[in-house]
């Protein structure tokens, strides 16, 4: 997320790179699949990604129309330094909002977040552990 900048996003080699953000307006995901030469914009302050679908390197350019774009954490490193208080004051506080369930919560973007990465390496072909080559 960067909140002082759009994002404008180009592959310039790569079959498919997938780019989606979520919409402040309607809170709905956009996703689009990108190929070699096309290119998308992400809203200022949206909270998104990109992901190469392909098993080949992928080569993109990402070029931002503010000075200082203020590029934040990634969702999954910033979210967990967030102060367990902080997060329930956000969600409206009362009895259903506690320790126990922002912990959870807290939890589970790391898992999901690591079957993500599992997955990519599995259909890739790249879940196998490498062995040195010998000389």
């Amino acid at each position: 997320m960067h909140p002082f900048a759009e994002e404008f996003f180009y592959v310039t080699s790569g079959n498919r790179m997938k780019v989606a953000f979520i919409d402040n307006t309607s809170e709905k995901l956009i996703a689009t699949e990108l190929r070699e030469g096309q290119a998308t914009v992400v809203p200022r302050d949206s909270v998104h990604y990109q992901q190469n679908l392909d098993c080949k390197p992928a080569v993109t350019l990402s070029l931002f129309n503010g000075a200082n774009p203020l590029a934040l954490l990634p969702f999954r490193n910033s979210f967990s330094n967030i102060p367990n208080d902080v997060i329930e004051a956000s969600l409206g506080g009362g009895k259903m909002i506690n320790n126990k369930l922002i912990n959870h919560i807290k939890s589970q973007i790391a898992n999901v977040t690591s079957l993500v990465n599992v997955e990519c390496l599995k259909r890739c072909g790249l879940d196998k552990p490498t062995r040195p080559k010998k000389r």
